[in-house]
């Protein structure tokens, strides 16, 4: 494994002030707006589709570095120096590209946070829906939510009484056909008990475990998304299409030839595993068939039947990368925790409106997704108790410069061990460009500032004690008010002090106790 290091290059002092994505480094605070082009004139707001078509491309384990996309303009850094993604690169020059965008740390958790609206801490799924035994439950410190001594607050499946994503669009207008292909993993009876018409069922990592001519089934996943445009476009019916990949999640298959291709290509510096590359590329191929079905919808050749002008397409991971297959260099760690390495992915999103090759530093989430989807399609959510997220639909178009409706700062929750991961039960909290990071073993807050530390590097809590408390109140209170699942104290290890055991001066009951 190699050293890895974690270094920032500067931004120059007017793009900061201007909140543009300079030619070097890092990135300004989220409240200015960051685009590049003029903001949309209301003519064009007013020709924005009534029943506009909507793709959710889900990838998995994807870093943020981990495309040939640079996701911060002028840091080469921010894009792989191996991988090679060029459909990737294609659907980022017809859209907007956000250089701050966020996923829950693991798996189950994320996709049931962009079906819904709200952070994994307010659904209380925390970790994978399977997990709860084994080496990283047993025998540590704290028993995380969900262990058999601490099992209270724990979801370990999709609640039939939330509001997904097809469930809304349905809502707003029952002709809305809606498909769910590739990976589910959130058991609940599968898509087709949460409004989707299509589906694979209720699946898991198990199904993506295949090689051959269809490796992680990342082609006939793309077949099935071509077909499900094709039947929808010929019938007029608008739709709402998530393809969840399997890849690029360990273990790696790809097709003989891509593989040959990294394995003679010369590794680069920070990104320099063959197989995960091959992998990666064989799923752009297939991302690149999803645009071209919707470019060319009953395939004859010609685009006047082109779908793209009515269709928003969304393109994220579920988490960051696995740091020791896919090094999230420059940002700090990997999938399993809340550094940046774990939670913020390559978040591209294009359709009507929205300015070509176009960026953002304003942080958007995944839980964002369905109030934006909302205000697409003119819907209303129905959600059972509060969204966390808030639109970017404006934001998108450049007309504003922050997610509208949005109450907090950008939490992510991970309650929970990942001994093979290095990770250790710990919550953060993004606020602008200051970032704190909560440990539960410990109760040890470090905060970093964003905007010149996106490595996480330079521990800013000894100095900046103020911003610290601010924010480790924002935390505690939103953590209380959603009632996130919190680890306790083992017993093995003693009790400890009765109201503070780690000496942190927060009270125990809003931490583990």
């Amino acid at each position: 494994m190699k050293t890895k290091t974690h270094s920032f290059i500067a931004l120059n002092t007017a793009a900061i002030a201007l909140g543009l994505v300079g030619s070097c480094g890092p990135e300004p605070v989220d409240s200015e707006a960051a685009f590049e082009d003029l903001a949309a004139s209301s003519d064009q707001a007013l020709a924005l589709p009534a029943r506009p078509n909507i793709v959710v491309i889900l990838t998995d384990d994807t870093g943020w570095n981990g495309t040939s996309v640079a996701m911060l303009a002028g840091r080469p850094d921010s894009k792989s120096d191996f991988h090679e993604t060029p459909n990737i690169a294609r659907l980022t020059s017809r859209g907007a590209t956000f250089g701050s965008g966020y996923a829950a740390p693991n798996c189950s958790p994320s996709r049931l946070s962009l079906l819904t609206g709200k952070t994994p801490a307010r659904l209380k799924m925390t970790d994978i829906i399977e997990r709860a035994t084994g080496v990283n439950y047993e025998g540590q410190r704290l028993l995380p939510p969900g262990h058999d001594d601490n099992p209270a607050g724990r979801v370990r499946a999709i609640p039939a009484a939330e509001q997904s994503v097809a469930e809304l669009v349905k809502a707003r207008d029952p002709a809305y056909a809606t498909a769910h292909f590739g990976k589910w993993h959130l058991d609940g009876g599968g898509p087709a008990q949460h409004g989707f018409d299509e589906s694979d069922g209720a699946t898991s990592n198990a199904e993506g475990g295949v090689g051959g001519n269809d490796p992680k089934r990342v082609f006939s996943l793309a077949e099935k998304a071509r077909s499900f445009i094709s039947r929808k476009a010929s019938a007029g019916a608008p739709f709402y299409l998530q393809i969840s990949h399997y890849a690029t999640h360990e273990k790696s298959f790809s097709l003989p030839a891509t593989l040959a291709k990294y394995r003679a290509k010369p590794p680069g510096a920070v990104h320099d595993n063959p197989g995960y590359a091959a992998m990666l590329e064989d799923l752009d191929t297939a991302i690149g068939r999803t645009l071209d079905a919707l470019q060319d919808p009953n395939g004859d050749g010609s685009a006047a039947d082109s779908l793209l002008p009515t269709t928003y397409i969304v393109l994220l991971s579920d988490n960051g990368a696995v740091d020791t297959i896919a090094d999230n260099t420059p940002l700090f760690s990997g999938k399993a925790s809340t550094y940046e390495g774990g939670v913020r992915v390559p978040f591209i999103v294009a359709g009507p409106g929205i300015p070509a090759a176009s960026r953002s530093n304003v942080p958007v989430a995944e839980w964002d997704l369905l109030p934006t989807i909302a205000e697409w399609v003119g819907a209303t959510p129905n959600p059972r108790g509060t969204l966390d997220g808030g639109s970017f639909a404006r934001l998108a178009r450049g007309e504003v410069g922050v997610v509208e409706g949005r109450g907090t700062g950008i939490v992510t929750h991970f309650p929970h061990y990942q001994v093979a991961k290095g990770s250790t039960p710990m919550s953060s909290i993004r606020d602008g460009a200051d970032k704190l990071v909560h440990f539960y073993e410990t109760g040890e807050d470090k905060l970093f500032d964003l905007s010149t530390d996106i490595g996480e590097q330079a521990n800013q809590a000894a100095s900046r004690p103020a911003r610290l408390r601010a924010l480790r109140r924002q935390l505690r209170d939103y953590l209380k008010s959603s009632q996130a699942p919190l680890p306790r104290l083992n017993p093995e290890f003693g009790s400890g002090p009765a109201t503070d055991v780690d000496q942190d001066g927060l009270p125990d009951d809003w931490e583990f106790r």
